[in-house]
């Protein structure tokens, strides 16, 4: 019986050892898959992440090469002034209240006209009367008086072109002929000068009434 016990516990022992052995080769070849499938999302990963650099590389030589394409087509581009352009487009008059105060002769309300001459909804001059009356009836001469100073139209470089809008522009249009606004001849262009108006997507259709501001003498670019 003795001997018995002994074989059994010596074959339960070595089954209990061939199953340790078995459960450590599962445990060490699921490791090492592991393993391999790291290694090959790392070797994945980079190869994306080649390709994404390689895109980009190429997006920013393509966008260079737009730039330079751009640079040589549009060598001295000149802005040409609007056709008929006023100097202003909206006047506003406005009364404006004060509290006067004064211990000669006593405390009163006021008022008096305020005249704000504006250009694509940017004050350019202001003037003051004693009321709206004498504002309107020297209108004309406070115009006049501001007409001759420094035009800043140059100032609004980021707008459409198109007089009365104030909206950015979103389109360049290059004039293929110049022409004499008054009698209709045309002009020369200056060696090496492209000229060019901007508009906004509301008034890029320009229709067929002027020979310079029109859909026929526009080239978009």
């Amino acid at each position: 019986m003795e001997i018995d016990k002994e074989q059994t516990a010596a074959a339960t022992t070595g089954t209990d050892d061939i199953l340790e052995i078995q459960d450590r080769y599962e445990k060490e070849k699921e490791a090492e898959l592991e393993k391999k499938k790291a290694e090959q999302e790392k070797r994945m990963e980079k190869a994306r992440n080649n390709k994404e650099m390689i895109a980009e590389k190429k997006r920013k030589k393509e966008k260079q090469a737009e730039m330079r394409k751009r640079q040589k087509t549009h060598q001295n581009l000149t802005r040409a002034l609007p056709v008929d352009r006023q100097i202003v487009d909206r006047v506003a008059i406005t009364t404006v209240p004060r509290y006067k105060t004064s211990w000669a002769s006593g405390d009163e309300w006021r008022f008096s006209a305020q005249v704000k001459f504006y250009y694509k909804d940017q004050e350019v001059k202001e003037g003051w009367f004693s009321d709206v009356a004498q504002a309107i009836h020297h209108l004309k001469h406070t115009y006049d008086k501001y007409a001759w100073q420094e035009d800043n139209y140059d100032s609004r470089e980021s707008l459409c072109d198109q007089e009365g809008c104030s909206l950015p522009w979103t389109k360049t249009f290059q004039i293929k002929t110049r022409y004499c606004a008054g009698c209709g001849q045309t002009k020369e262009n200056l060696l090496n000068t492209v000229n060019i108006r901007r508009f906004c997507d509301k008034h890029c259709t320009r229709g067929n009434c002027f020979l310079e501001d029109c859909d026929e003498n526009y080239l978009e670019i």
